[in-house]
């Protein structure tokens, strides 16, 4: 179970393509960031503009029984390998359909492997992911409406050379039993998987605010803007040690240090205050929004200082990724930080594991305003 609390958003046309990316890199909860300025923080419809995402499970399976007898004929090909690129070519697929669906649903290839425990109910469980039967139905027939033309997929990497000929043979989903055909397919040489459409129970999309300190500052009633509000975690970004002194008195759930700025003197009681008022420090990856020619010295020094100052019980790994390649998988990130300096294996399975879920549970008490029930 690894989240991701740091999805920046910069437009509604490719959200959908980043998160799909986050989520088949391994992510089980990312959170939509979006950043605000200090006058876009009184306009309401700006607070709308991260919709609530529905996700789907969306699996494929060739039905196909002379398959396994093929390969035992034929020296030439492999099944591994042709297994591995169906995965691929199934993912390239998903990822055009979900660019071309108008709702908010997302297709992802992922089972559900876990269950998450002890989340307070009003917060993420509640109308989080709900999909209907109505909704099962629609997306079928919105598959089926643009099953031709639209759905074309040329994937070069795949041993199957007619794939210009891919089309939806069959979605159904196993709710109720309910099964949605469609045998249309005049070509037998394309092999045309069959897709089952079910419901996602371990992946949740959150919103989250961006918000620098000048703006914070400079807003009026930030805690009743932000109460009104439909974001789920709020963070805020500064560029000196002066400005917590002035954060820890609101409702914020994270602080982040500019990666533009050197921080030096960080001192451990201003620390332990945010601390105990519930406040969590994040960690972004060194990616190509916040980097410059002079950042990464910065970089380097800040995590150093936030390692040695801060428990690791309380630091959060975040992609802070903006774009698709800017996505790094758990693995790769693990191999980023590696042994650097005293954050050993276990801190950063933590610091992207079980303490962003215990931010998302204080963010759960403070946006019910400590009215939070959390599950058994």
């Amino acid at each position: 179970m690894f989240i991701d609390l740091n999805i920046i958003f910069n437009a509604q046309e490719n959200i959908k393509s980043l998160l799909y990316t986050a989520l088949s890199a391994g992510y089980n909860i990312v959170a939509v960031s979006k950043e605000l300025e200090k006058d876009e923080l009184k306009e309401e419809t700006k607070f709308n503009d991260i919709k609530k995402f529905k996700v789907v499970n969306c699996f494929a399976y060739y039905d196909d029984d002379k398959k396994l007898d093929i390969y035992k004929e034929d020296n030439i090909n492999n099944y591994f390998f042709d297994e591995y690129d169906n995965t691929c070519m199934i993912d390239s697929y998903l990822s055009k359909i979900n660019n071309l669906i108008k709702e908010n649903f997302i297709l992802i290839n992922k089972s559900n492997t876990f269950s998450i425990k002890n989340i307070c109910d009003d917060f993420i469980l509640s109308d989080k992911n709900e999909i209907t039967q109505d909704d099962y139905k629609m997306l079928y027939n919105y598959l089926q409406d643009n099953k031709n033309e639209k759905f074309f997929l040329n994937y070069k990497g795949s041993t199957n050379k007619n794939m210009s000929n891919f089309t939806v043979s069959n979605i159904y989903t196993n709710n109720n039993n309910n099964n949605y055909n469609n045998n249309n397919n005049n070509n037998n040489n394309v092999q045309i998987p069959r897709f089952i459409l079910s419901k996602n129970t371990n992946t949740y999309v959150l919103k989250r605010l961006n918000i620098k300190f000048e703006n914070f500052v400079a807003t009026p009633n930030f805690n009743n803007i932000i109460n009104n509000s439909n974001f789920d975690i709020i963070a805020v970004m500064i560029s000196n040690i002066e400005s917590m002194y002035i954060i820890i008195n609101h409702q914020i759930d994270i602080i982040t240090l500019d990666p533009m700025k050197k921080f030096s003197h960080i001192k451990r009681t201003i620390i332990q205050t945010a601390i105990d008022r519930g406040m969590y420090f994040e960690i972004c990856s060194p990616n190509s929004k916040y980097f410059s020619k002079y950042s990464p010295q910065f970089y380097i020094h800040n995590l150093t200082t936030l390692l040695s100052v801060v428990p690791h019980n309380r630091i959060i790994i975040s992609s802070g990724s903006s774009k698709n390649e800017e996505i790094i998988e758990p693995l790769d990130m693990f191999r980023l930080f590696f042994n650097f300096g005293t954050f050993s294996y276990e801190d950063f399975i933590r610091c992207m594991t079980t303490v962003p879920l215990a931010c998302i549970q204080r963010a759960s008490v403070r946006k019910s305003q400590n009215t939070a029930v959390f599950g058994k």
